[in-house]
């Protein structure tokens, strides 16, 4: 006379299994935003990986400047849209209402800011475009508000 399944040989009770538990693919589950990062360095939001949340220290849009790379409100940082002057040609320009149409780029209203962004030819990789290296008017005005401060 054999019984199924395996037994304590003095109580004939079941023997619990080390089986480790697992839980109920029916329990939900949170999901969590995370950022997934390109081959180019880009971050993407995904839903996946660990617990975390994503949360701003300060209230509203915040914007990264293309010069030192550091994350700022969007109040702090001027907006540099590009325009094509007489000839045809692509300059970069200061957008203080923020209203110019195009695709613009965000930079802290700072020379040295504005020094790194022009070595690191970074106003053509964030406005999509071929852009002059003449940033004159932009120098202008960022030398302007730096004196205003």
């Amino acid at each position: 006379m054999s019984r199924p399944g395996r037994m304590s040989r003095l109580s004939r009770r079941p023997v619990p299994s080390r089986v480790p538990e697992v839980p109920h693919p029916r329990e939900h589950v949170e999901p969590v935003v995370t950022v997934r990062r390109h081959a180019r360095g880009r971050g993407r939001m995904g839903q996946s990986g660990p617990a975390t949340t994503a949360s701003s220290s300060a209230p509203g849009p915040s914007r990264t400047c293309v010069g030192c790379r550091g994350v700022g409100d969007r109040a702090a940082l001027l907006r540099v849209v590009a325009e094509p002057d007489e000839r045809g040609s692509l300059h970069v320009v200061p957008d203080p209402r923020r209203r110019r149409a195009g695709r613009g780029a965000w930079l802290h209203p700072d020379p040295s800011c504005l020094d790194l962004a022009v070595r690191r030819k970074a106003f053509g990789r964030a406005l999509r475009a071929e852009v002059t290296t003449d940033v004159a008017a932009l120098r202008a005005w960022v030398e302007s508000e730096h004196d205003r401060s």
